[in-house]
């Protein structure tokens, strides 16, 4: 990632808009709960000298406060990685130099902004919201921190937290009913505890070729499967290919995201799930971490970066809310819904938390490299893979390649590579084929001695083609890989209401009953910009993601019974 750079862009402007909410949070209201549950010395009067707490999730009294600190410091250290400027390396380093401080005053190892109570809960099988969770974002932070940022400090809290960890589950006499509460991929960051946090009830099943999921939480079982496929194992990999697979050919929405609620449904009862609570944020946060980690073992499989685009595009791109840098929780199917938006100080989700780090990772798979042959690439030379058609320049240093990329993408069809710094040797550039094109997928090699001014210039064929729901009662349009959506209407404030409990889970979007249905058109009509049409009837329609304050509808309505 230190070597990839977003040049101007709608993914540079995501980018800058979640830095400024970011850089708004002093190291004082983010270590606000570590510091009290830890017992450290404040020197504050509290209440008068007009100090703003964090709110919503990160609230003294929730269970979960912790985790969008511990997104914060992960999207800190990408953020630094990804444009090298020193503020987000400080603003990293300020919590991870507090929470160390909160980690010595507690004294065993142990760190957390909530008391080690609730792990004693969850351990006793009573009631407490998901601890192990919430301690995997923080230690995930710390990890990054030390990788992208060297921070020897957040080694040594992993380190003496490792120490403690074990030895508080080592022991425990009912583990499964331990399990049942959700633990997030708390054995990523922490190998050492991989042994204590397989979840057999859940896993077995799943390797046994069993991919029913029932009703079953999503966004608890993805960490995982995630886990499980980086153990690098081919059973585990080949789990793990299977379970993407299923997801991705039977669950997943037009958009790439999954759950209706959070949990899962019969794929065949799509149709019955178009809510406003499909699609969270955090499932297609983990599928495409996902996606990367069985990309990085097969590249030639071009169903890995094909999903990885289009969920990236038509969810991740437009789940920020342009005007303000909100972001959503849910992505809504539900005909004349709406992006709902969080607040800056009072909501702290854990889409608010993935959504920290989703514009931060925008650089981290557009280009790969490998210096082994591959299947995709039997020759002997150095290889570059351009994957994602994002504006960005490259600068492989160890080879002397520095190569910029120029495209609209996904507002224009076409992307130019031009090589601005002659390398050191002969490299062999692969630049994806999606499948959406009427190409074959996979990649297109050109091997050559390159010099600076060398171009090479893609064409990415786009057309309207339709994607059903099983019972074939409605079906979604999309333009290559950009989902399209009918514009229903503006909507004056599509923001949470902080004083609600969790309204994003129960939010009226007060549908008029003129648009709860709307038919599928005869035919989308061209209009003047790229991706954009119009129907018969005179309805707008426009990429999903390009798509805020406005009713919407995804699936229309076909009248069919089957197809």
């Amino acid at each position: 990632m230190q070597e990839v750079r977003l040049t101007d862009s709608r993914w540079q402007e995501n980018v800058q808009r979640d830095s400024a909410w970011m850089c708004s949070l002093t190291t004082r209201q983010m270590l606000h709960s570590f510091r009290t549950t830890a017992g450290v010395f404040s020197a504050y009067e509290g209440g008068y000298d007009g100090f703003e707490k964090m709110g919503g999730w990160e609230s003294l009294d929730c269970d979960l406060r912790g985790h969008a600190i511990g997104h914060l410091m992960t999207a800190f250290a990408y953020a630094y990685a990804t444009t090298g400027h020193d503020i987000y390396r400080l603003k990293g380093d300020s919590l991870v130099q507090g929470i160390r401080e909160c980690q010595r005053m507690i004294g065993t190892g142990y760190v957390s902004a909530f008391p080690e109570g609730l792990i004693d809960r969850n351990i006793q099988g009573k009631s407490v919201w998901a601890p192990w969770y919430t301690l995997h974002k923080v230690m995930a932070g710390l990890r990054a921190q030390a990788e992208l940022c060297g921070s020897d400090t957040a080694e040594a809290i992993i380190r003496d937290f490792t120490t403690w960890a074990v030895n508080k589950v080592k022991d425990v006499p009912d583990r499964a009913r331990m399990l049942r509460n959700e633990f997030g991929g708390i054995a990523e960051p922490i190998p050492e505890l991989r042994p204590y946090f397989y979840d057999a009830a859940k896993l077995d099943p799943l390797y046994a070729g069993n991919f029913d999921m029932g009703t079953l939480h999503c966004n608890t079982f993805l960490p995982k499967v995630l886990v499980e496929a980086k153990k690098g194992e081919t059973h585990n990999e080949e789990m793990a290919k299977r379970f993407f697979h299923e997801m991705t050919e039977h669950h997943c929405y037009a958009s790439g995201s999954l759950s209706d609620k959070e949990h899962f449904f019969r794929p065949e009862d799509m149709h019955k799930h178009l809510s406003g609570y499909t699609g969270e944020s955090c499932c297609t946060y983990n599928m495409l971490r996902l996606a990367r980690e069985l990309y990085i073992r097969h590249p030639e499989d071009p169903t890995y970066m094909d999903y990885y685009e289009r969920a990236l595009v038509n969810h991740i791109l437009g789940q920020q809310d342009p005007e303000t840098g909100m972001t959503h929780y849910f992505l809504p199917m539900l005909t004349g819904a709406y992006k709902l938006y969080s607040t800056p100080m009072n909501s702290f989700w854990c889409c608010v938390g993935t959504g920290f780090e989703n514009p931060m990772r925008f650089t981290e798979s557009i280009y790969w490299h490998n210096d082994k042959p591959q299947s995709v690439n039997r020759k002997s030379t150095d290889t570059l893979f351009v994957n994602l058609f994002i504006p960005s320049t490259l600068n492989w240093e160890e080879k002397g390649l520095v190569l910029r990329q120029e495209t609209d993408f996904p507002r224009g069809n076409r992307s130019t590579l031009i090589i601005e710094q002659t390398p050191k040797e002969k490299i062999t550039i692969l630049v994806r084929i999606p499948s959406w094109t009427s190409k074959k997928a996979g990649y297109k090699a050109y091997t050559r001695r390159w010099k600076a001014g060398d171009r090479i210039t893609i064409n990415l064929p786009m057309k309207v083609h339709e994607e059903y729901t099983p019972d074939s009662s409605c079906v979604a349009y999309l333009y290559g890989p950009i989902l399209l959506a009918g514009r229903l209407g503006h909507v004056e404030n599509p923001f949470s209401d902080p004083t609600k409990h969790n309204d994003y889970y129960t939010y009226d979007f007060q549908v008029p009953d003129s648009i709860k249905s709307v038919a599928a058109p005869a035919q989308l009509l061209p209009a003047d910009r790229f991706a954009e049409f119009t129907t018969p009837e005179g309805i707008k329609v426009s990429p999903l993601y390009d798509i805020h304050h406005e009713r919407y509808v995804v699936y229309w309505h076909t009248n069919q019974n089957n197809k």
